[in-house]
């Protein structure tokens, strides 16, 4: 998948959508699992959520039914069979995988099919990726966010503007762009610097930063030949005001300080979500509530 500016723009206005060959979900039993399959589409709605809907035959009446109408009693943990996992196939031929999903299918008994509906908390896709000697990270966070700008980017009318903050941290070369309504991430590092683990962390200390905590609609990490793609549901009604931050981060003269936290940042947290983390958030959460209340 190409990051045009015009795809970017459907991520963060929540225009994006696959049309697929095939989607199926498949019921996680170990013995004659429901299958429901069709051609259909994958989709944000108006609020950012990921949303699937297609058709699929009724291939077994009774068992079908008789899934949907279980009695699960109040306050007993689901079990595994309430839930499916996804693997659809775009046009291209790409396949996409998502688990844990609950559906809601909507039957035509006289017709002998269904309309399949649910949603998703994200999409995953694994490709092939460009042979090199370092990890690639791209990141994309809708809304708006300060960062320290020391990197011009030219203008269609000849002009020009400080869009981009680039800097290196912990041995990682960061690129941030603030494109219109979303901000965008770039990193690359040798494969040490740059893992599952680091990508959580680099988010984590940049919600402390900016005092908004950053949930990506896309994360595409690249490493030595193998690409994974995911693409997230972010809700628009998700409260996310601006909490007091710890130091300047918006204009040039504030990079130092900016790199110089997320370097320490990833250094001295040995894994996401940590205890100092942690205590952000319960009071990032408390302090949400504080200014729905005024």
């Amino acid at each position: 998948m190409n990051f045009t500016s015009d795809t970017i723009d459907k991520f963060v206005s929540n225009a994006f959508e696959i049309d697929c060959f095939n989607i199926s979900l498949t019921q996680k039993k170990e013995n004659e699992p429901i299958v429901y399959s069709g051609p259909g589409t994958i989709y944000q709605d108006n609020h950012g959520i990921l949303r699937l809907k297609f058709y699929s035959k009724i291939l077994d009446v009774k068992k079908e039914l008789s899934n949907q109408f279980k009695y699960n009693p109040p306050g007993k943990i689901l079990t595994d069979d309430n839930y499916y996992t996804l693997k659809a196939v775009d046009m291209t031929g790409k396949e996409w995988v998502s688990d844990n999903i609950m559906v809601s299918p909507d039957m035509s008994l006289p017709v002998g099919g269904q309309v399949v509906k649910s949603s998703l908390s994200e999409i995953e896709t694994i490709g092939e990726g460009a042979t090199t000697e370092q990890n690639h990270l791209l990141i994309i966070v809708p809304g708006k966010y300060e960062i320290p700008c020391n990197e011009k980017e030219d203008l269609p009318n000849g002009g020009w503007r400080l869009s981009r903050s680039v800097f290196s941290a912990n041995n990682v070369d960061f690129d941030l762009k603030d494109h219109e309504n979303c901000l965008i991430i770039n990193a690359n590092s040798t494969p040490e610097y740059i893992e599952a683990d680091s990508i959580k962390k680099i988010l984590e200390a940049l919600s402390v930063i900016t005092g908004l905590i950053i949930k990506p609609v896309v994360i595409k990490y690249t490493q030595q030949g193998r690409s994974v793609l995911k693409i997230k549901s972010v809700s628009d009604t998700y409260s996310n005001k601006k909490f007091p931050k710890p130091f300047n981060h918006s204009t040039p003269a504030d990079i130092q300080s900016f790199s110089c936290f997320l370097g320490k940042y990833m250094a001295a947290i040995d894994a996401p979500f940590s205890d100092l983390y942690g205590f952000w958030h319960k009071v990032n959460r408390a302090w949400q509530a504080n200014c729905v209340f005024h």
